[in-house]
This record gives structure tokens, sequence and C-alpha cells, in this order.
């Protein structure tokens, strides 16, 4: 009898492993030597992984105020229609050399990880710890396709399906 519940036991577990999802492909390394004073400011959408495929003209802009807090300020357009703005706080944990941050909305934290960046901070790739999100960004309306393709198959090695990419429009 003691066999048998232990074979049950090894087996349940096992299944049970089986069935997680491997949240691993989503643990892409993080920037490190990240340059906050570099990264602030004006970026442009270019694509997203966040089921929003409605907004465009997407513009973060990343700021710290007078006392150092850290910040960003989203406007987008949905259709047609006029600019929707967003503010939200931001957090970085690690501290300001890694290049991780907390988004606090609504009294939710949401952890964001830069996992590509070019030299010159012209683009950025940034994934969402969770791996439900992804951002392609750059500090002009377009993106050479080189970047494009390179960052697509980061995320394609991360376990994004590239076909659920909304590439964003801006005019």
């Amino acid at each position: 009898m003691f066999k048998k519940i232990i074979c049950f036991l090894f087996f349940a577990v096992f299944i049970s492993s089986c069935a997680q999802k491997n949240t691993d492909t989503f643990k892409a390394e993080v920037v490190a030597n990240f340059e906050l004073s570099k990264f602030l400011g004006l970026w442009y959408e270019i694509a997203n992984y966040d089921g929003k495929n409605d907004e465009n003209n997407v513009i973060l802009e990343f700021y710290a105020d007078k006392i150092g807090e850290v910040s960003v300020m989203k406007s987008s357009n949905i259709g047609e229609k006029p600019q929707k703005l967003q503010v939200s706080n931001l957090n970085f944990p690690l501290g300001s050399t890694v290049g991780s941050f907390e988004i606090n909305k609504f009294m939710l934290k949401k952890t964001y990880n830069i996992v590509k960046i070019e030299p010159n901070y012209d683009y950025a790739l940034i994934f969402s710890d969770d791996g439900k999100e992804l951002f392609m960004l750059s500090r002009t309306k377009t993106m050479p396709e080189i970047i494009r393709y390179l960052y697509s198959q980061s995320a394609k090695n991360n376990g994004f399906d590239l076909k659920k990419l909304n590439w964003v429009k801006q005019k």
C-alpha cells in the first residue's frame, strides 16, 4: 500500500509539473550598465504585444522630476479620436543601473525589463516580467528593418508569438 501511495504522489507531482506554463521562457537577460539619464526622454512605440492593437501614434515620455522620481506619460490615439493620456510612476527596485523597472498604475505594480537597447539609446526592446507584454521603442517614428528583425527574433526566442505582434501606426 505504501508503495502505491508513493507512486501515486510521484506521478501527481510529475503530471502537475508538466502541465505548468514554463515561465522561464520569458526570463530574458536584463540590460546591465543601464544609464537612466540616456533613457529618459521621448520614445515612439513601434510595436507592442499587449492586445492594444487599436492604438496609433503612441508616444511615451520618460522623465524625472526635481526630486528624482521617474514617471512615464503615454499619449495615443484610438482610431481618429483625440489623444488619450496616461501618467504612471516608475520604480527601479534593482537600482537605476539595471534596466528593470516597476510601473505603478492604480495601486498595481507590474515589472518591465529592458532586454535590448542600442548603444546610443536610439532603440529599445522591453518585455513584461510575466511574458504577456512586449514593446519595441524608437526615438524616431520609424525603426530600421534590421533592428525590427533582431528584436523580433529575440521576442520569438523568448516565447512570443510573432503573429500576435502589433505594428503601431505613427503619423
